[in-house]
């Protein structure tokens, strides 16, 4: 629903790639908010198996994910590197005291580079595909690349930005 608002990352306790491509690419890239930075595993090939865990502060509720998929920064970095096609999103909620994982895969749409929204940084919401909707307490989010999408010239995966939801 519109109403959900972004998580700032100061309820984030942690955040973890499992790889990075330098310290250019980190992991923090993909909350900064802006388009022309993105996350790039450093694993070989594609980086299928390759995750990003998030660890969020007690108490915080999650309304759900969206995630900008590829390097936005421009045509050319969107189209020569990989993105992601399917996705495993896992939430370890909190219910009745106890602790469980919930698990879904999503499948991610190849969408075009759109330059007009990739200039405005106030559409940053509408390039953002949503990958998961839940609401409850949220004390950890996993995403595993599970397959992508190639890029014409690197095999490097590239996320743009993921949007905690409250």
């Amino acid at each position: 629903h519109i109403t959900a608002s972004k998580i700032p990352i100061s309820q984030f306790k942690s955040a973890i790639a499992s790889t990075e491509l330098g310290k250019e690419y980190k992991i923090t890239n993909m909350f900064d908010g802006k388009l022309n930075t993105a996350w790039v595993e450093g694993a070989k090939g594609t980086g299928i198996g390759e995750t990003i865990t998030i660890e969020l502060k007690p108490g915080t509720y999650v309304d759900g994910v969206r995630i900008i998929n590829g390097y936005m920064k421009s045509k050319e970095s969107y189209e020569n590197n990989a993105r992601i096609k399917t996705i495993r999103l896992s939430y370890l909620v909190r219910t009745n005291n106890k602790s469980e994982w919930i698990t879904e895969d999503v499948d991610l749409a190849d969408l075009p580079f759109d330059s007009k929204k990739a200039a405005d940084q106030n559409s940053i919401y509408l390039l953002s595909q949503q990958i998961g909707q839940i609401d409850q307490e949220v004390s950890k989010i996993k995403l595993t690349i599970l397959s992508t999408y190639p890029g014409k010239k690197f095999a490097d995966t590239c996320v743009s930005e993921l949007i905690v939801l409250k």
